[in-house]
């Protein structure tokens, strides 16, 4: 199979700055906007504008870097404007990008599917005009292998984008401009297979302050990767030199968290520690001590029996949210409700005192949360706001051979408990909680929700149909205030 962004690598022109290194520009063939797949009524707009209401700066976070979850602490806040439903407009794009990531100079660099190549589509990333939609350079790993595009990681200093592969590769691919043209090119590739056992697939790569690699091998359960009896984790040096540790029965599921030297990550139960009282842990880690790979702390937290519909994680479904550089937050996967978990970043004396406080979160027997957290910093308290996913439909993989329905019953979310809750957290590690109702619609909106209140603003028709619906996917904010989202068909972008 012959893909653009694997030709472009060998052919080279220009001679100085990045020009000496970038491949031959191919122009790349451009797609229209999506449309509904449904004719339904809907409203277009649902409720009233917002005022533009300025929050606290954003506490910085080091490396500097842009993914999923939207920093290094996967906060999810950003210094970015908002649509505030004001003579708001939707434009869309159908190339099938997703996990949108932001260079220092507003590049939009994406994950891709490439489903043009047949099934399962090549992963990739992309070049993307964040205006147009259009993409302008891609690059996919060789040999076929499988991109991890869940937890990349966009290196806002040198616009080096850190990648893994499931099959054990770490790539340092630049992103780099000629004569208006964006292009990629290799710049490092670490072969982890040695290091990692047959059945553990690669999941997380991600730099700290002094340019370590830290890596984890894991999977997503329900977005179709396999249980792993066992995790190994560690850092990758500048040299070259790989430092690890193994834990069996133990399973990372999510994305990690790193700030400066520190590292926060959390596992689930597999294999023999996976029954109906299960217990997964929460990890922080550096690389001091005599070992290289210190575990600074670890905490047991309940796990439950699972099989929570909706459930797509054994163990928590939340990557682990930085407060500033006081607490770190997941959610636990407990019985009949899961509980917002905050804990001290730094080191108490027991387990027990390294817990800030566990707060309860929905009703009872239809409580789950699947997703990371909001965190932002007001200057008082720390605002913590997760999403309930029970019911949600499952997340719709594409299979060879097998018939895909679009307008489907995985677009149905009616089965959805709903529901957001917003958890407070004083510096001193008080913490309460106020519910925040918001239900799921079959006609697909933006919901503008009030960050001081809780309440939902407006509400902004994206479209009908499953084209539409954003199957697990994150949104991010553009520098010019869009809101863009990944869907089914492509992307959108909402803005006033």
């Amino acid at each position: 199979m012959a893909l653009t962004g694997l030709l472009g690598l060998t052919a080279y022109t220009g001679k100085n700055g990045d020009c000496e290194h970038a491949p031959v520009y191919v122009p790349f063939p451009q797609k229209g906007s999506i449309s509904n797949s449904q004719n339904l009524d809907g409203p277009a707009f649902i409720g009233s504008s917002a005022k533009n209401i300025f929050l606290r700066s954003q506490f910085p976070i080091y490396p500097k870097a842009s993914l999923m979850h939207g920093d290094g602490g996967n906060t999810g806040n950003t210094d970015y404007p908002g649509p505030l439903g004001v003579n708001t407009t939707l434009t869309s794009g159908e190339n099938t990008i997703n996990i949108m990531m932001w260079g220092a100079d507003g590049s939009l660099t994406a994950g891709y599917a490439n489903a043009s190549a047949g099934l399962p589509p090549p992963r990739g990333v992309v070049a993307v005009d964040p205006a147009t939609y259009e993409i302008n350079a891609a690059w996919y790993p060789p040999d076929n292998e499988t991109l991890g595009l869940a937890y990349m990681e966009y290196m806002q200093d040198t616009n080096n984008i850190l990648l893994s592969t499931k099959e054990g590769n770490v790539y340092v691919v630049h992103r780099g401009n000629c004569k208006g043209h964006p292009f990629f090119r290799i710049t490092r590739n670490i072969n982890l297979k040695s290091a990692i056992k047959p059945w553990e697939l690669l999941l997380n790569t991600m730099y700290d302050a002094v340019d370590n690699i830290w890596f984890t091998t894991g999977g997503i359960i329900g977005g179709g990767d396999p249980p792993q009896n066992s995790s190994t984790f560690g850092y990758i040096k500048p040299d070259g030199t790989v430092i690890k540790r193994r834990v069996k029965n133990q399973m990372v599921e999510n994305g990690i968290a790193v700030s400066g030297r520190d590292v926060y990550m959390a596992t689930g139960p597999s294999g023999e520690a996976d029954t109906s009282t299960s217990t997964g842990y929460m990890w922080a880690m550096d690389t001091t001590g005599s070992t290289d790979l210190n575990v600074k702390w670890k905490v047991p937290y309940d796990s439950g029996a699972g099989g929570k519909p909706g459930e797509i994680a054994r163990g928590t479904g939340a990557t682990p949210v930085l407060l500033d550089d006081k607490f770190v937050v997941i959610t636990d996967n407990a019985d009949p409700k899961v509980n917002l978990l905050v804990y001290h970043q730094k080191t108490q004396d027991s387990a027990e005192e390294q817990l800030v406080c566990s707060v309860p979160l929905f009703e009872a027997g239809k409580s789950n949360n699947d997703n990371a957290a909001l965190a932002h910093f007001d200057g008082e308290n720390f605002g913590v706001m997760i999403q309930n996913n029970y019911g949600a439909p499952p997340v719709r993989l594409s299979s060879p051979g097998v018939p895909f329905v679009l307008n489907g019953p995985w677009n149905n979310m009616s089965g959805m408990a709903g529901g957001m809750v917003r958890v407070d957290v004083t510096p001193k590690g008080e913490c309460s909680d106020t519910e925040r109702a918001s239900k799921g619609e079959h006609v697909w909106y933006l919901a503008a929700v009030d960050w001081l209140t809780g309440k939902t603003t407006y509400q902004f028709r994206a479209g009908m149909g499953g084209t539409f619906n954003d199957n697990w996917s994150e949104g991010t904010l553009g520098p010019d205030g869009t809101f863009y989202q990944s869907v089914l068909a492509g992307v959108i972008g909402v803005k006033d």
